[in-house]
This record gives structure tokens, C-alpha cells and sequence, in this order.
């Protein structure tokens, strides 16, 4: 398991992928560091992310978040749980 003060991403298993928990504020102001952690925890290429400990996201950490995905996860598709 990977953790930050932004997100914690847990293991994935034979039968579910590995799961991105975001949490707290996403916002401009710590977009630089949010970015370096996403880069540091190597995404798998399958997960699910988790946006319910989320208390903020302004655009542009939203935008940080896709592009990290389609980079390590090789593309991302949304969808509703």
C-alpha cells in the first residue's frame, strides 16, 4: 500500500483491482505536490478510484489526476460504482 496526505492506494487481489483512495482538500496551492506523489506511486495499469474521502477538487487537480491515469494507466475510462 502506497499512502500521501492526498490519496492512499491499496493493493489490488486476484479479484478486484487495486483501488485509489483520494482524500482530503485537491486544490491549486498543493497541485505541485499532489502531482509528485501520484508520479511516485507507479499506478497499476487496472484500478478503481475512490472519490468519497475527497473534501475538494478544483479543476486543475482534477486535470492532474486524468492525466496521471492515462499516463501510467495507459488510458482511463469513467465510470459511475
Amino acid at each position: 500500500m502506497s499512502a500521501s496526505p492526498w490519496f492512499q492506494l491499496d493493493d489490488g487481489t486476484a479479484r478486484a483491482p487495486a483501488t485509489l483512495h483520494l482524500q482530503g482538500a485537491w486544490r491549486l496551492a498543493e497541485l505541485a505536490r499532489i502531482d509528485e506523489a501520484l508520479q511516485a506511486s507507479e499506478l497499476p495499469a487496472v484500478l478503481t478510484v475512490d472519490a468519497s474521502a475527497l473534501t475538494a477538487l478544483d479543476s486543475a487537480s482534477a486535470l492532474v489526476l486524468l492525466r496521471r491515469l492515462a499516463i501510467f494507466a495507459g488510458g482511463c475510462t469513467l465510470a459511475a460504482a
